[in-house]
């Protein structure tokens, strides 16, 4: 399965997160510095659940995640990677997390966190 990688980068000076849908290995600016890239974390030590799990029910998926949602901490984004295509569900400080899409094998949930920052988890 060769589902498309999630690139971003964050600005240091005032927080903005771009995408990059190319990667041009130009640098991006923000604030007048280039932006800093973010890693994609799989290994979570905090105290927060920030790698997903997920259920799969009649060709469907759906993203399970037991995380903050206050105003303080909480889940911005997940991103569906699939092979030809994405579905992004984005999310507001005291909104529940739901997400749900089709099931393909081998694609990928992408979470960003305000505080921690980009996590994966490849779906079997």
């Amino acid at each position: 399965m060769n589902s498309r990688k999630v690139l971003l980068k964050k600005c240091n000076h005032c927080g903005k997160v771009v995408e990059e849908i190319v990667n041009s290995f130009n640098d991006t600016i923000c604030c007048g510095e280039a932006m800093e890239k973010i890693t994609c974390n799989e290994v979570d030590t905090s105290n927060a659940s920030h790698i997903p799990t997920y259920e799969i029910l009649e060709g469907k998926i759906r993203v399970i995640l037991n995380h903050e949602i206050d105003e303080e901490h909480y889940i911005m984004w997940i991103k569906l990677v699939y092979k030809n295509e994405e579905k992004t569900f984005f999310f507001k400080p005291g909104e529940e997390i739901d997400a749900i899409g089709h099931y393909e094998p081998g694609m990928k949930i992408y979470v960003y966190c305000n505080l921690h920052g980009l996590w994966i988890r490849e779906v079997v």
